[in-house]
């Protein structure tokens, strides 16, 4: 990758069904010798976002991996510059820190390396939680399947003292963040997984973790960004209807639910701006 920029280009989200001939320049992006201010970037619509999963796909046990997210909100993570900046699903800037990860800190020799991470930020106990890898010092995994994505980033993190922890610090030791690496496991393995009555944390925090519910990713697909249809996803209390799995009993269904469907057309009316594709999508973190 040249720049941040081109991880972020609209020609990696349809690369496997482009055809020859097709531009590589997305629409808007800087040309050459054309420069976009750093503070000036867009960040809206860069997150990779699933749809319901209304019935079990072929070969589900064997060809799709599954990831348990904690209640919170979606956060794009840019270290960039020599600082780290969390910026929200609308592309609005959260805050900014200073972190371990390549061109997130003072220590970056280069000041155009940089690393994305795809996020879910718990504000109760003030810490990430890493759902996928977008590059990593300046590397691009857009076009990497999930499997492989999340196998480099558990190198990443087992390479650190703490294992699965990186520990995020400012100068200002009341500003203090910390990533946990979110486990991605087979489907044949979600029961184990579910039937727990507590979401996996490390030891040290002594907070219950909300879960929110389950991404299903099939394990070959891209890193794309808005819906992709080979990423899913269920409350914990819909997984025996669908999947036909039991869950642990801290995971009941809201007062008179009915089942999915009906549940799914009580949510439209809430939309704002309704439409077939935000109808569609499935993961919208509760906060």
């Amino acid at each position: 990758m040249n720049s941040m920029w081109d991880v972020f280009s609209e020609h990696l989200d349809n690369s496997y069904i482009r055809q020859p001939g097709d531009s590589d320049v997305e629409e808007g992006a800087p040309q050459a010798n054309e420069e976009i201010p750093f503070e000036k970037k867009d960040f809206r619509k860069k997150l990779m976002l699933s749809v319901w999963l209304r019935t079990k796909p072929p070969n589900f046990e064997e060809e799709w991996m599954a990831k348990l997210c904690p209640i919170g909100k979606r956060h794009l993570i840019v270290a960039y510059r020599k600082i780290t900046t969390s910026y929200d699903k609308k592309g609005v800037k959260q805050e900014t820190f200073y972190s371990s990860f390549p061109g997130g800190n003072t220590n970056a020799v280069n000041i155009h390396v940089f690393t994305v991470l795809d996020c879910i930020f718990d504000e109760t106990v003030k810490c990430y939680f890493v759902l996928d890898v977008v590059a990593w010092n300046n590397l691009s995994f857009r076009q990497v399947g999930v499997e492989h994505r999340y196998q480099w980033l558990k190198s990443k993190f087992d390479e650190q003292v703490n294992g699965r922890r990186i520990f995020e610090n400012n100068s200002d030791t009341h500003h203090t963040r910390q990533f946990y690496l979110i486990e991605t496991f087979p489907v044949q393995d979600l029961y184990s997984h579910i039937t727990c009555q507590y979401f996996p944390v490390p030891a040290e925090k002594k907070y219950y973790i909300r879960l929110d519910g389950i991404l299903f990713f099939h394990r070959l697909t891209p890193y794309k960004r808005g819906i992709n249809p080979f990423v899913c996803w269920l409350k914990p209390f819909m997984v025996p209807e669908v999947l036909q799995l039991d869950v642990a009993k801290n995971y009941p269904p809201p007062n008179n639910y009915t089942g999915m469907r009906n549940y799914l057309q009580q949510l439209r009316p809430q939309s704002q701006k309704p439409s077939k594709q935000k109808n569609r999508q499935g993961y919208k973190p509760s906060n």
